[in-house]
């Protein structure tokens, strides 16, 4: 598993497989957020595309950043 801090630099390797990894850790992190913030989902993008922090854009909603970092693990743990 590739952690969060570093899924983005999994994008930009030759390595076919890290990159593989990287878009199902994604997928699955895509899917936690949608289900957490639901019709809020749209807005949070809008935050974070205009420059706002993942972690910041996540409180504005009242979601903590380690309570999704924790289920995203775990879900992405169970998806392999």
């Amino acid at each position: 598993m590739i952690p969060l801090a570093q899924l983005d630099q999994a994008f930009h390797t030759a390595d076919g497989a890290d990159a593989l990894v990287a878009y199902a850790e994604s997928f699955v992190g895509t899917r936690l957020l949608s289900e957490r913030l639901r019709a809020n989902f749209p807005v949070f993008l809008q935050y974070v595309s205009n420059g706002t922090a993942v972690e910041q854009a996540l409180m504005l909603f009242n979601i903590s950043p380690s309570d999704v970092e924790r289920e995203w693990t775990r879900r992405a743990r169970t998806t392999r």
